[in-house]
C-alpha cells in the first residue's frame, strides 16, 4: 500500500491514544457502501455523491472500492469495507477507514483532526476536537500510525505493538541528560563517604548503610540513563495530507452561504469569481486564461505539496455576459467589480452581527486578483 497521501486510501488509522479534552460532540455513523445506478443506453454506471449529491460516473472504476467526486472532491465507497474494516465519515466530509474493532479513530486532515468516538454499544459515535499538541506518530518498531500529545513531556507507548519510544530526539536525550546529572551526583557523594570511611574508624553503621544507599541510587540512574540513551525514536508525520477542496457556487448568494460560520483561520478558503461556463469554457476570455493558469497552479502544487494546511478553492458564477453586465448585479454591489477575480476569505466568520453579505469582499484580510494581472492571449 502506497504512502499515506489520501485519508482513505492509505493503510488503516489506529485507536487514538489520547484523549484528555472535551469538545463539542457531533453525531457520526459509520458510512455505508451507495448504491450503484445501472447502466443505461446513454449514460454508464454512476453513484450518487455522498457529501454533495453528484452523480459520479464509474466507467473503468467499478472495481474500486470507493470514488473519488469531481465537484465536492471526497470519497464515496461503492464497495463494502475490505473484511475486518470500517468507513467512517468524519464531520469535516473525509471519508476514514479503520479496523472494525476500533472504538476511536483520527481524522488525519491539518484542518480537522478531531478524534472520533465510536460507542461499544452501538454504530453511533462522537467526534470531538482532538487536544492541542495532538499529532500523528509512526512507530518505530511496527510502523502503524497512532495519536499522540506532545505536549505530555512523557514516552510514546504504540497501542499496535506496544513498543515505549520517544517522539523526535529531545525527549530521550533530555530525560538521558537529567539522569546522567543524577548518575554523577551519587556517584560522587558515595566515593567520597567511602574514602572517608577508608581514612576514618569513627564511622558507625549508619555512614556504611548511606554509603551503600548512594552506591545503589547511582546504579539505579546509570540504568536509567543507559535506557533513554538507547530509546528507539518515533517520528511525527508532516502534514502531507493537505490539498485544495475544490467546490462550486452559483451567485453570490451561493458565496454567503458557503462562508455560514466558517473560521477562516481554522478552515481558509478562495473564493475565485468567473463567468458561467458552457462546453466546459467560460464567456468571459480573460476566465478562460485565467482558467488555464488555475489548473496549472493546482497541479503543481499536489505534485510539489505546498500547503501545509488544507484549503478550499469556492468557484463563483457569476452568470452570463447579460446577467453580470447588469449593474444591480448582487456581486457589483458588494465590491466584486471585474472577473476573473480571487478574494480571500479571512479574518471572521460570517454569522458574526458586523460581518454580512455586504462587507465580506472588503474585509482587511482579503486579497483581491483582478483581471489586469491575467496574461491576455
Amino acid at each position: 500500500m502506497g504512502p499515506e497521501d489520501e485519508p482513505l486510501l492509505s493503510g488503516s488509522l489506529s485507536d487514538s491514544q489520547t484523549l484528555s479534552r472535551a469538545g463539542a460532540t457531533v453525531s457520526v455513523d459509520p458510512e455505508q457502501a451507495a448504491s450503484v445506478t445501472e447502466a443505461t443506453v446513454d449514460n454508464g454506471p454512476s453513484v450518487t455523491c455522498r457529501v454533495c449529491d453528484n452523480e459520479i460516473p464509474l466507467e473503468g472504476r467499478t472495481m474500486n472500492h470507493v470514488v473519488r467526486c469531481g465537484r465536492c472532491n471526497e470519497a464515496t465507497p461503492i464497495r463494502a469495507a475490505p473484511p475486518g474494516k470500517k468507513y467512517v465519515r468524519c464531520p469535516c466530509h473525509c471519508l476514514l477507514i479503520c479496523k472494525a474493532s476500533s472504538s476511536r479513530i483520527a481524522c488525519p486532515r491539518e484542518n480537522c483532526r478531531r478524534v472520533i468516538t465510536l460507542g461499544p454499544s452501538g454504530p453511533v459515535g462522537t467526534a470531538i476536537r482532538a487536544p492541542a499538541g495532538t499529532c500523528r506518530v509512526q512507530c518505530c518498531e511496527c510502523q502503524e500510525i497512532f495519536m499522540f500529545n506532545t505536549l505530555s513531556n512523557t514516552a510514546a507507548n504504540c497501542p499496535h505493538c506496544r513498543t515505549s519510544s520517544s517522539v523526535g530526539t529531545r525527549y530521550k536525550r533530555t530525560r538521558a541528560l537529567i539522569h546522567f546529572i543524577f548518575v554523577a551526583l551519587f556517584l560522587s557523594l558515595s566515593i567520597g563517604f567511602t574514602v572517608s570511611w577508608i581514612h576514618s574508624s569513627t564511622h558507625g553503621i549508619a555512614f556504611i548503610i548511606t554509603t551503600v544507599v548512594f552506591y545503589i541510587c547511582a546504579a539505579i540512574f546509570f540504568y536509567k540513563f543507559v535506557y533513554y540513551l538507547r530509546m528507539k525514536v518515533s517520528q511525527v508525520l508532516a502534514g502531507t495530507m493537505s490539498k485544495v477542496v475544490l467546490s462550486e457556487v452559483n451567485g453570490y448568494d451561493g458565496v454567503v452561504a458557503k462562508l455560514e460560520g466558517r473560521d477562516a483561520k481554522t478552515n481558509p478558503a478562495v473564493i475565485y469569481y468567473c463567468g458561467d461556463r458552457t462546453d466546459g469554457k467560460s464567456w468571459c476570455p480573460d476566465c478562460v486564461r485565467s482558467d488555464e493558469i488555475l489548473t496549472e497552479v493546482l497541479e503543481e502544487i499536489e505534485e510539489k505539496k505546498l500547503l501545509n494546511r488544507d484549503i478550499e478553492l469556492i468557484t463563483c458564477f457569476v452568470g452570463d455576459r447579460p446577467t453580470w453586465k447588469d449593474p444591480e448585479h448582487p456581486a457589483r454591489h458588494n465590491g466584486i467589480t471585474s472577473i476573473p477575480t480571487f478574494v480571500r476569505y479571512g479574518g471572521r466568520t460570517v454569522s458574526d452581527p458586523d460581518v454580512t453579505a455586504e462587507n465580506i469582499p472588503e474585509q482587511k484580510q482579503a486579497l483581491k486578483v483582478g483581471p489586469s494581472t491575467v496574461p491576455r492571449q
